[in-house]
């Protein structure tokens, strides 16, 4: 698997994506398939846009393979060390000390609380051929749930990877991002495998996996809820479409924390309680209407249970960045 996964990672040609992609799932013995879904992408020949079929990997495929591997592997990949006992309690705190527990649709939908995953998306770009003197960058885009802590190979379902050299200005971010919301916000409100194509409402192929087991459940005894997304940066700026961000004047999306020495007022350096830039805190509504860029608004905002508070950074990169 480690060796399929680094192969992935060094290819750059939509083909060759979509045979390594079949390729790792084969040799893992998994029950899912590789969908194509529409995507817009820069041609390396002509600079222009061009319209492909690109190859991802379904959430709902990822957990019902991992479901029919048996325990071992869910809790490797889904449920790490909790039990229905555990991950009740873990909702209940969650809606009685969070900002955004209160107003998730979990708390609305009448799922029994203790066979609830909570899933976020992982997004983060990694580089290749280093010892070139641009060394080119592979977006990879990943599922993990909030009850797994350990090691990305068993944690991590994959979605999909690109070449960050084929995006088209933010066209292609947008559409990955849109797919990805299509697949997780069925999954959230019918964990069961869809009826037709996510992307098209169309009916999948009779040689298909997906047409076999359509409408069967994903993972018996088990419910799903969105909880928002990790990643760096640069991630969240180029997903989020944020206007506020590390390389900004207004370096938070949260606030009116600056890096100007213009706004003394509000300079990010000041960590007191009387610190300016608390007084601009933005809750999830400003956020939504205020952070964003008017040409990019973000899919993953229109995943049900989406909230500002639970959109995180991966911690390892913020001494990097001079946050720490």
């Amino acid at each position: 698997p480690l060796r399929r996964q680094r192969q992935m990672c060094i290819r750059d040609s939509t083909s060759n994506v979509e045979r390594e992609l079949s390729t790792w799932a084969q040799d893992m013995g998994y029950p899912f398939e590789v969908v194509k879904v529409p995507l817009t992408v820069k041609d390396q020949k002509t600079g222009r846009p061009v319209d492909i079929q690109y190859p991802v990997l379904y959430p709902h495929s990822f957990i019902a393979s991992c479901s029919e591997q048996g325990q071992h592997q869910l809790q490797a990949s889904l449920l790490g060390e909790s039990t229905a006992e555990t991950r009740a309690q873990f909702w209940a705190h969650v809606y009685t000390h969070t900002k955004w527990g209160p107003v998730h649709p979990l708390f609305q939908s009448g799922k029994p609380l203790g066979q609830t995953v909570g899933l976020r998306l992982h997004g983060d770009a990694a580089r290749y051929q280093k010892r070139l003197a641009s060394p080119s960058r592979v977006l990879i885009l990943s599922t993990s749930s909030i009850f797994t802590h350990g090691c990305s190979w068993d944690s991590r379902m994959l979605f999909t990877l690109l070449d960050t050299k084929l995006f088209w200005r933010s066209l292609t971010m947008q559409q990955l991002l849109g797919h990805y919301r299509d697949a997780m916000r069925h999954l959230c409100e019918s964990p069961i495998w869809p009826y037709t194509t996510l992307h098209s409402n169309q009916p999948w192929p009779e040689d298909t996996l997906h047409y076999e087991r359509k409408g069967e459940l994903v993972a018996p005894g088990l419910e799903f809820a969105f909880v928002g997304m990790k990643g760096d940066m640069e991630w969240r700026r180029d997903s989020m479409g944020e206007r506020r961000n590390a390389q900004a004047r207004f370096i938070c999306p949260k606030c009116f924390a600056s890096k100007s020495i213009a706004h003394p007022e509000t300079y990010y350096t000041d960590v007191t309680d009387e610190a300016g830039w608390l007084s601009t805190m933005l809750d999830n509504l400003d956020y939504l209407l205020n952070s964003q860029h008017a040409k990019f608004v973000s899919p993953v905002t229109e995943i049900p249970g989406f909230h500002v508070d639970t959109v995180s950074y991966t911690h390892l990169t913020l001494p990097t960045k001079r946050i720490v």
